[in-house]
């Protein structure tokens, strides 16, 4: 479980707007660690073919029901 997490957190370390990204999660999830890793690897999955634009990580949120 640890070694997934410190993979996420390397391959988000290559995403430019790394940091908009995991601010963005981290104040829209609201089902502690676990629920907050499962985001990472969802936005993690689609980044790896899309760039990390704020409307497609508002997508997510909102398409997994997330958002405060």
């Amino acid at each position: 479980h640890i070694l997934i997490q410190h993979c996420l957190v390397r391959k988000l370390h290559l995403i430019s707007s790394k940091t908009f990204v995991i601010e963005r999660v981290r104040r829209s999830v609201c089902g502690g660690i676990d629920c907050f890793f499962l985001l990472l690897s969802i936005i993690d999955h689609i980044t790896s073919h899309v760039n990390p634009i704020p409307q497609i990580v508002d997508h997510i949120l909102i398409q997994h029901r997330l958002v405060i």
